[in-house]
């Protein structure tokens, strides 16, 4: 089962299809839950175990499948890099939001260095929600993106697949992945 995932903050939206892929063996990445963005770190849902299908021989398929798990745990961590540096700068501008309301109705609008001083704050917070906005946040889409592109390549060419075991020693012995990007 998959799930969508829909963030919102700073007028950003995220939709994206998000599985946990695990490196052990050929089964399907378990779905992760439903969770806010900027809420900690989403749990893994259980999934129930997968009837096995046939037994991967072929040193090609079985050398793809392993590249492809090693691909998805690289892109899982671009993929929490991007959503950390989402979070961080979410979290800035929450502080400068607050900070900025706190500190508003102190402003002595009397005295020209005050005002100056409180309208460079409000343009910081601008610059930090286009940042946001233009930046940070379409890289983490687009890394939401690739992960399940590759999350998707593996379920469907090695999910609830055995790889025998003399065959993928021997592709392990000298595996080189050289996936596109």
């Amino acid at each position: 089962m998959v799930r969508w995932r829909r963030w919102g903050r700073g007028g950003g939206v995220i939709a994206a299809i998000v599985v946990a892929a695990g490196t052990a063996g050929a089964q399907a990445p378990a779905p992760v839950e439903e969770t806010p963005l900027g809420v900690g770190a989403p749990p893994a849902a259980a999934m129930p175990a997968q009837p096995l299908g046939p037994t991967l021989t072929s040193p090609y398929d079985i050398s793809l499948c392993l590249c492809l798990q090693r691909d998805i745990t690289k892109r899982q961590a671009t993929l929490n890099e991007r959503r950390g540096a989402y979070d961080q700068l979410a979290g800035e501008i929450g502080d400068a939001q607050a900070a900025i309301a706190r500190d508003r109705p102190q402003v002595d609008v009397n005295d020209p260095a005050a005002v100056a001083r409180f309208k460079l704050r409000l343009d910081e917070l601008d610059a930090m929600s286009a940042r946001q906005a233009q930046v940070v946040l379409p890289e983490y889409q687009a890394a939401v993106g690739t992960y399940n592109q590759r999350v998707a390549q593996f379920t469907e060419r090695c999910s609830g697949r055995v790889y025998d075991p003399g065959v993928t020693a021997q592709v392990r012995s000298n595996l080189i992945c050289r996936l596109d990007q």
